[in-house]
């Protein structure tokens, strides 16, 4: 059992002794235990959704906590997966990453192809995020290749998302489109705005690598659209970013400065500071291009303000 896992149920051990638990606890039958765990699992899909990454934790560990009480295998396996995914967010990708390979670990000795092919979407994701796009691939294409009828509709549209974004990584520009529209296709079915959103801004990335600016801007306006109706901030200031590049690329530079303005004011309001840095710096390029010298100055102000702690700091 790795360090990760030590500590883990350490956490564990020292929460549940801080709470009482209910007299009759050991005279449960074990559907009653299953059934707490999964409602832990619930509220901790809840708090995920919202972003309150600590309260999730909480209740995925709780969650882990039960499934351990009775040996649930399965359930082990999941709560790994979900305690994986918050580190994963927080870009604790060390931590992410041991998670989601002891849940690998487990699900390979229950020889269970669908728990299989999440870990591997998971560990998938980790490398992705590390920049990774060969392993991210080898593990996705793992995924695909295992006989995943257990995954429900949500997740293989999350895997072939994920394959379009390695391959697109990859500059195999016709696989990633195959994949994003397989992952489009089936969110549209469900109704899945958040992740139809994502769908199409990536669809906006791969034609603008292709640099087919027109189709691209289409895609990302689309993708605004989607976000706004669900109102995610995050999605948002992504989309007017998106916006703004592939304007930029195409000539269109007073409309870029305008979505790069948008997105600057959506990413102050959410306290993104490094998002913030970003697209100040496409700010001051653009309002120079447009002889907008009074902007372009206090966009350099606002910089050297956000950048001066952190090169004092290293200078220390």
């Amino acid at each position: 059992m790795n360090k990760c896992i030590i500590a883990l149920l350490l956490a564990v051990f020292i929460f549940s002794s801080c709470s009482t638990p209910p007299k009759d606890k050991k005279e449960q039958e074990l559907p009653g235990i299953k059934n707490q765990a999964a409602e832990y699992t619930a509220t901790g899909n809840n708090f995920f959704n919202q972003a309150q990454y600590n309260q999730a934790l909480e209740y995925y560990r709780l969650a882990l906590r039960e499934n351990i009480s009775i040996d649930n295998e399965e359930g082990i396996v999941k709560s790994y997966n979900d305690l994986g995914k918050v580190f994963a967010v927080q870009r604790d990708l060390d931590v992410a990453l041991e998670y989601f390979n002891d849940a690998y670990a487990l699900a390979q000795r229950l020889e269970r192809p669908e728990l299989l092919a999440q870990s591997e979407i998971n560990i998938g994701e980790v490398y992705l995020r590390k920049g990774s796009s060969k392993e991210a691939l080898e593990q996705f294409q793992s995924a695909l290749s295992r006989p995943i009828d257990g995954l429900d509709e949500e997740k293989k549209a999350i895997l072939y998302h994920n394959l379009g974004q390695a391959y697109k990584n990859q500059n195999d520009l016709t696989q990633a489109e195959t994949y994003i529209k397989q992952a489009l296709e089936i969110n549209q079915k469900l109704n899945n705005q958040h992740e139809i959103a994502g769908n199409y801004y990536a669809l906006a990335s791969v034609y603008s690598l292709r640099q087919q600016y027109d189709q691209a801007a289409e895609y990302a306006r689309t993708a605004l659209e989607t976000d706004k109706k669900v109102e995610n901030s995050k999605g948002i200031a992504k989309d007017l970013y998106a916006l703004g590049i592939i304007n930029e690329k195409a000539g269109n530079t007073k409309e870029a400065y305008d979505y790069y303005y948008k997105a600057y004011r959506v990413n102050i309001t959410l306290n993104l500071r490094a998002e913030v840095i970003k697209t100040l710096q496409h700010l001051i390029e653009t309002s120079k291009q447009l002889d907008l010298e009074e902007e372009r100055t206090e966009y350099e102000e606002i910089l050297e303000q956000l950048t001066e702690p952190a090169e004092s700091t290293e200078n220390n």
